[in-house]
């Protein structure tokens, strides 16, 4: 399949957390993300490093895993417009928008485990046209497994 993801998923191929499983096995999914997503990824394994949860010694190998895996990195620059007018519109944080805004350039599922954002895009479907898959749902129907 084939999926915008966002940084909380990315961790999750590194990091033992709820979804973490689900996260793993879109590792072969053709994956596309906004070029921020390594400063997003960086910053978090940091914050991991920092409360003992995750080894430092480990951050190089997580980003030689980014690096080979197939998650195609689109420039932040051309999706910074529509970021900002999706951000404005949802009242959220832009660089979350980022993502929301390359799911509308590619016309593909962005798959997140952030409630809160998907809950205000639900909130509000007049802002962008964007489609946000749950992760347990998209690893679901990865599998052709309805419900």
């Amino acid at each position: 399949m084939t999926g915008i993801i966002d940084a909380n998923i990315l961790v999750k191929w590194f990091v033992d957390e709820e979804g973490a499983d689900n996260a793993r096995q879109l590792q072969d999914d053709r994956l596309f993300a906004p070029d921020l997503i390594i400063v997003e990824v960086t910053n978090v394994l940091w914050k991991k490093v920092r409360s003992d949860s995750f080894a430092a010694s480990d951050v190089g190998l997580a980003i030689e895993v980014i690096r080979m895996a197939d998650v195609i990195l689109e420039p932040g620059l051309d999706l910074a417009v529509r970021a900002f007018e999706i951000a404005h519109g949802l009242n959220h944080a832009v660089y979350d928008c980022f993502y929301l805004a390359l799911a509308e350039r590619r016309g593909l599922p962005f798959v997140t485990a952030d409630d809160k954002l998907s809950r205000k895009v639900d909130e509000r479907p007049f802002v962008t046209t964007a489609r946000i898959a749950s992760l347990s749902d998209h690893v679901k129907q990865r599998r052709g497994v309805h419900d």
